[in-house]
């Protein structure tokens, strides 16, 4: 009989959450294989131990910490990196997302804040702020992946190599499918989405004209009440699913509903052509470089462009949810 073989338990085994820890960091066609290969390598480092006079429970616990973080022992089945070792992949990594997720949503608010504060139209807006994003994406990846490069070449140990690895380290649970930083990305997605919803978007024709609302005003209060609702609703839900630490079927069927919504009345409101105030219709025919025809015709572009990437964005986020909630019950 396996000395691994604790039958009927209702609570997960050191070994069963080291497996699990590992096989959530490999590709998913390798995991069964890779949950093999370890388990036969820790039964046959438990036997030793046990049959040297070691208790079972603390030669699993040495045999577990013998092996080392369960996150390295991934990166190592998972094969070479090239450009970053595997010694400080993992970190390289963590520390990537952790700079991406914090600055880019800082670096877009304030660029689009600042744009609006200086005339720029909505559409001015929006391109300076993804011109900001991209510009900062590339250089957060340029130098931090320089960094780690400098570590891993100079031999320098990583923050996470400074301490030794114990069991104690290891996931409360096995599977954690919604990391802290999606949840943050999350949440500052929708927060982003409600100022963009309550903002009072104006237009002038020309530098000291009389300006104009971009959104149509007979949108306030009801269906913007109702938009941010539903961008609120999302957040609740992000924070739901950190604390719950997956996804269900549940979470999933909610998630679809609040994307299917929010796309609904977007698309709806150009569809119907009532996204836009007549009054930035007419400010933009009004101006010296358009006429009426080309007025409309941006008019067009714009709401087109604004149900497209909204449509995208919600199936999307709906598809991926279902994807981790079968995931996660696999």
């Amino acid at each position: 009989m396996s000395l691994l073989d604790r039958s009927g338990r209702t609570e997960p085994t050191l070994t069963d959450r080291y497996l699990d820890a590992v096989a959530h960091e490999v590709p998913h066609d390798r995991r069964d294989e890779v949950r093999a290969q370890l388990r036969e390598r820790i039964e046959v480092d438990l036997t030793h131990r046990v049959a040297a006079g070691t208790p079972v429970l603390e030669a699993e616990r040495q045999a577990l910490e013998a092996l080392g973080d369960p996150r390295r022992v991934a990166d190592a089945a998972a094969g070479p990196r090239w450009l970053v070792g595997p010694r400080v992949y993992p970190d390289y990594v963590r520390v990537l997302r952790l700079v991406a997720v914090i600055a880019l949503p800082i670096i877009a608010a304030a660029v689009a804040i600042a744009s609006g504060l200086a005339g720029q139209n909505p559409v001015e807006v929006v391109f300076s702020a993804l011109a900001a994003v991209a510009a900062a994406a590339v250089q957060i990846a340029f130098w931090v992946t320089i960094a780690f490069l400098v570590v891993d070449r100079t031999g320098a140990q990583p923050p996470s190599a400074k301490q030794r690895w114990t069991v104690e380290d290891l996931p409360k649970q096995a599977r954690v499918a919604v990391s802290l930083g999606d949840t943050i990305a999350g949440v500052v997605l929708s927060v982003l989405l409600i100022a963009v919803v309550l903002w009072p978007w104006q237009y002038a024709v020309s530098a000291g004209a009389a300006t104009v609302p971009v959104l149509a005003t007979d949108l306030r209060p009801g269906i913007t009440a109702v938009l941010v609702a539903l961008l609120a609703a999302g957040i609740v839900l992000d924070v739901v699913l950190y604390l719950r630490g997956r996804w269900t079927f549940v979470l999933a069927t909610v998630n679809t509903v609040l994307d299917v919504a929010f796309a609904g009345i977007v698309i709806g409101l150009v569809a119907s052509e009532r996204l836009f105030d007549p009054a930035f219709v007419t400010a933009l025919a009004a101006s010296p470089t358009l006429d009426a025809g080309q007025a409309a015709d941006v008019v067009t572009a714009m709401g087109t462009g604004i149900a497209w990437s909204v449509g995208l964005v919600c199936a999307a986020d709906a598809i991926t949810g279902w994807v981790r909630a079968v995931r996660a019950r696999t």
